[in-house]
């Protein structure tokens, strides 16, 4: 799509007006020329954080997996190390 538009732009920058003079100036073709530089840069950082996110929850997931696992662990241990010894009130009532 940005292919399409930028041939578009070259086709509008190339076009003459009815009296054979261009339509842009060196001037404005500097400027699209640094608009379309500026807009590789920011596609390249686009794509370099969508990188990152993407890496960053697969560590997510992996660090969940681990918290449940170690829960569960905590848990059983609990269970089985810890006596069962439950007080309903305290002795004051």
């Amino acid at each position: 799509m940005i292919g399409f538009v930028l041939w578009i732009f070259y086709a509008y920058i190339n076009a003459a007006d009815t009296r054979g003079q261009p339509i842009m100036t060196q001037d404005q073709e500097a400027r699209i020329e640094q608009l379309e530089i500026d807009l590789a840069h920011a596609n390249r950082t686009i794509e370099d954080l969508n990188g990152m996110v993407v890496e960053q929850g697969k560590q997510i997931d992996r660090l969940n997996r681990l918290l449940s696992k170690m829960t569960d662990q905590v848990e059983e241990l609990a269970d089985h190390v810890l006596p069962a010894h439950q007080i309903d009130k305290p002795p004051h009532y």
